[in-house]
């Protein structure tokens, strides 16, 4: 993040108070660090709007029943849409184009190839105690 081509302040991957981050009960061991691969070479300093999520077991191997998915949409309700109107009415304001790989007999092989040619390590390095992701401060 420090090196990223549009300066460290343009590099913030969370809109979080950071308050809100630095809370004691606050889950701060589900994220991880972006690092691109070594091999990787491609986007030197600039950081990839992907999203990804990769879902395994306990032992964070890839086998047939994980899952992948990814897509350059935000985690918001624009995006993944949201229930209005007491539950009767669902609104999505962003058309975003996501690709799920679903847990499937023999697909390992498959879901490899695929994170080896993602713009990011997988699985990625956790946070040490010292460090955190960038957040920006808000006021909300």
């Amino acid at each position: 993040m420090e090196s990223c081509i549009a300066g460290q302040e343009n590099a913030i991957c969370l809109v979080l108070p950071r308050k809100d981050y630095n809370r004691p009960a606050f889950t701060k061991n589900v994220f991880y660090q972006f690092k691109a691969p070594d091999h990787y070479v491609h986007h030197e300093g600039i950081l990839p709007h992907l999203k990804v999520c990769v879902m395994t077991g306990d032992d964070g191997e890839i086998t047939d029943d994980c899952w992948i998915y990814f897509g350059s949409h935000n985690f918001s309700a624009s995006a993944w849409g949201r229930y209005e109107n007491q539950y009767q009415k669902f609104s999505i304001f962003n058309t975003e184009l996501g690709i799920f790989i679903p847990p499937e007999k023999g697909s390992r092989k498959k879901k490899l190839d695929i994170i080896k040619h993602l713009p990011m390590k997988i699985p990625p390095p956790k946070y040490k105690l010292s460090q955190g992701p960038f957040t920006k401060v808000v006021f909300w």
